[in-house]
């Protein structure tokens, strides 16, 4: 069970496990056989079905999200977002995280994003607006 975000973000996190019980109205194997992830709906039932199979295991999740002969890329990114913010960035692989370009950029701006706007000249000379 995830601990609620001081902020109040824990409620889009929390029924998350919830979500780990649903069950498909019928027998499936992944891939599903309606979809291949070419529109919006379709990439996130993809993706939130290997989020649920795999919501212990960051690897085998984006593995089986991006295995199959659809929008692959982007049940990916879906599928690494979802499972990102369920299981933290210690979950990704290293081998993965050091061949991410701007990686402490991104780590900074992810950081700057929650803890929120700050005055002074550290936040305005990172973030300088014209």
């Amino acid at each position: 069970m995830v601990a609620p975000h001081p902020r109040g973000w824990g409620a889009t996190i929390l029924p998350v496990p919830r979500w780990s019980t649903f069950r498909l109205p019928y027998r499936s194997t992944f891939p599903l056989p309606f979809t291949e992830g070419w529109v919006g709906e379709e990439a996130f039932a993809i993706s939130v079905y290997s989020a649920l199979k795999y919501n212990n295991n960051f690897k085998q999740g984006i593995t089986a999200a991006v295995n199959h002969s659809g929008d692959s890329d982007s049940t990916g990114a879906i599928t690494g977002n979802i499972l990102g913010a369920w299981m933290g960035c210690s979950s990704i692989p290293d081998n993965w995280v050091e061949k991410v370009e701007f990686r402490e950029v991104i780590t900074q701006v992810a950081d700057d994003l929650f803890t929120g706007f700050k005055e002074g000249h550290e936040w305005s000379g990172r973030y300088p607006v014209y």
